[in-house]
């Protein structure tokens, strides 16, 4: 697939009034990868708050991933405290290395030092995953691989030093790309980096079924990376919006999802920690959103 095919950087923002109360998820203390019911998994914040909130309740979610510089203003603790108590785990993923910037580690730092100072808060530092870029092979070739390699580096040693207790996740890789995650996962400076992370993150996308791209992702994660797990800090069934019912998109959303969580390849059962939706705005006329969407009911179209 092209590169239009994983551009996806038009997102809501968030209600300034949302309200902000959240009950308490209780602390969930196993997450083997071997077993389909333990599996985390959740949606990521593209649209409102509130959308956000019912979209956890009504999936009856137990992770969720915002990334920092999007939606709510996250210097707020109201906003900050009902993020720490949604689900027993969050993933935050740096706006600092998105797609064809390098991270740097100080604004790395200055993102993620309000997450960790409320979510400690109310919950012990290991819930808190923080997944360091996004999609650096999107747009760049592979002269882009080494010096992104050394800001992860680098980044990872800044968390290190400031954030102790938390996860590490590395960038996801997108499965389409002017280079391939094969150009990544091939480049030792990166894989020592991916390495020294508790979770590979990648992203899977598919069109009308299970996309034989994934298949190729997960025997390039499961040859690189023998044994670690990985994270779906993105997935998502990219339906060309062309007037399908929506229950016929529910059930196929729903296929998607059970194969990631149920009954997909056995690395993928085996290996798989957890997965985060690309959550939608239903309402939205937009093509892009469109093409996501699983309206009316939203979130069950995802429900693990």
């Amino acid at each position: 697939m092209g590169d239009n095919a994983f551009s996806r950087r038009r997102f809501g923002v968030l209600a300034a009034g949302a309200g902000l109360a959240a009950a308490a998820a209780p602390l969930v203390t196993t997450g083997s990868a071997s077993a389909a019911i333990d599996k985390f998994h959740g949606p990521l914040l593209t649209a409102g708050w509130e959308e956000f909130k019912a979209a956890v309740a009504q999936g009856r979610h137990n992770l969720t991933k915002v990334v920092a510089t999007w939606g709510a203003p996250w210097e707020n603790p109201d906003f900050q405290l009902a993020l720490a108590n949604l689900t027993p785990y969050t993933i935050v993923r740096t706006g600092t290395g998105d797609t064809d910037r390098l991270l740097d580690p100080a604004a790395v730092v200055n993102e993620i030092r309000p997450f960790y100072q409320y979510s400690t808060q109310v919950r012990p530092a290991d819930r808190l995953i923080i997944e360091l870029g996004n999609e650096p092979n999107l747009n760049q070739a592979t002269d882009f691989i080494q010096p992104y390699a050394d800001s992860l580096h680098a980044s990872i040693d800044a968390v290190a030093a400031n954030f102790p207790g938390v996860q590490l996740c590395s960038p996801g890789i997108a499965p389409g790309g002017a280079s391939s995650y094969h150009d990544w996962f091939h480049d030792q400076r990166f894989k020592d980096a991916v390495n020294r992370c508790h979770f590979v993150g990648f992203h899977f996308y598919g069109a009308t079924e299970f996309d034989p791209v994934v298949y190729d992702i997960v025997g390039a994660l499961a040859g690189h990376f023998p044994g670690k797990l990985w994270i779906a800090t993105e997935y998502g069934l990219n339906f060309p919006y062309d007037g399908d019912p929506s229950a016929q998109k529910q059930a196929k959303c729903r296929a998607y999802s059970d194969m990631i969580h149920r009954n997909g390849h056995v690395d993928i059962q085996n290996l798989l920690w957890g997965a985060t939706y690309f959550h939608i705005d239903t309402s939205s006329p937009d093509p892009l959103f469109q093409a996501y969407n699983v309206a009316p009911d939203g979130p069950l179209g995802y429900q693990a």
